[in-house]
């Protein structure tokens, strides 16, 4: 469609206004010399422009009227009968109006149409209530994503994000402004995240997930350790917490290399498996794990970590 735009609609916007003015033009003249029959052509050439050529309104409405023009100077040229040429101006008039009366009206449902699909589209892909992407974008962006990591030879970073102690925060302080709280974590991890293929979504609940493309370990922690200080200094007051004062969150990030022998969901299950690690440590942390910890995952399950496996940075 857009090879279309840029060859055809170019061309067209000059091409059609000359053939209707001069197929116009030699209509009347045919019709001044006894042919009347011809002048019932001139509704196709009002017709067209609006509906069958693919212009915009504005162009058609141009065309036709440069058509119309054309017939009328034509008229006068040929010395076209004065009860023929108003007869055939009058329904030519009549005809421009009709026409362009319901293309505009076309066209409004058309725009009406689209925008209104698109809204769909874009509330399908959103979660209601943080207005960020929601599970469904995730579960479909990220297999998408690590294919093409795997062609690039790049890694990616899985970051789940687990607000600390929501529950006693909903519990303590309501419902209201646990949703309240949701938005703001939300908008606080997106405005952390702003590289073109990495993506934010809702993961449920309290947790929010990020994906980093091309990222490694010490990058994707230093964008989780700046998401962690962003919420923590929005200094949301948070008494029902063990962890802190104010409202916290806790971090897992996984940092895989993907490859055709590799599941995304793996590389979620070893962020999920970080996840666990911060929590059980305290919460309000980061915890990392990378490829010496992809290789100890096993179909669902972890095996028992040696004490020199590499443990993610604790931040309090």
């Amino acid at each position: 469609s857009r090879s279309y735009e840029r060859l055809y609609l170019p061309l067209a916007h000059v091409l059609i206004p000359v053939r209707n003015s001069l197929v116009a033009t030699q209509l009347v003249r045919v019709a001044s010399h006894g042919q009347l029959d011809v002048v019932m052509l001139l509704p196709l050439l009002l017709l067209g422009p609006f509906y069958f050529m693919g212009l915009r309104y504005r162009t058609a409405l141009f065309v036709v009227s440069l058509t119309g023009v054309s017939m009328l100077a034509a008229g006068v040229a040929y010395r076209l009968p004065v009860v023929i040429a108003f007869h055939s101006g009058a329904f030519a008039l009549i005809a421009i109006v009709a026409f362009a009366v319901a293309a505009q009206q076309i066209e409004k449902r058309s725009r009406r149409a689209f925008l209104e699909s698109r809204l769909i589209a874009e509330l399908a892909q959103h979660d209601v209530l943080t207005w960020i992407k929601n599970r469904r974008v995730f579960d479909e962006y990220l297999p998408r994503l690590w294919r093409q990591a795997a062609e690039d030879g790049r890694t990616l970073a899985i970051l789940l994000i687990d607000v600390d102690h929501f529950k006693p925060y909903n519990d303590r302080y309501g419902h209201q402004a646990g949703d309240v709280v949701l938005r703001r974590v939300a908008q606080a991890i997106q405005a952390c995240v702003r590289r073109p293929l990495d993506l934010v979504a809702r993961y449920g609940g309290e947790e929010f997930t990020v994906i980093l493309y091309d990222t490694d370990g010490s990058r994707a922690s230093n964008t989780a350790e700046q998401i962690r200080k962003c919420i923590e200094g929005l200094t949301v007051e948070h008494r029902g917490s063990r962890a802190s004062p104010v409202l916290t969150v806790s971090i897992g990030l996984a940092v895989v290399a993907p490859d055709i022998g590799r599941s995304p969901n793996g590389a979620v299950q070893l962020a999920d498996e970080a996840l666990y690690r911060a929590k059980s440590k305290g919460r309000n942390r980061i915890e990392l794990m990378d490829e010496a910890e992809y290789r100890l995952l096993v179909t669902g399950v972890f095996q028992n970590f040696p004490e020199t496996v590499r443990r993610g940075t604790a931040k309090h």
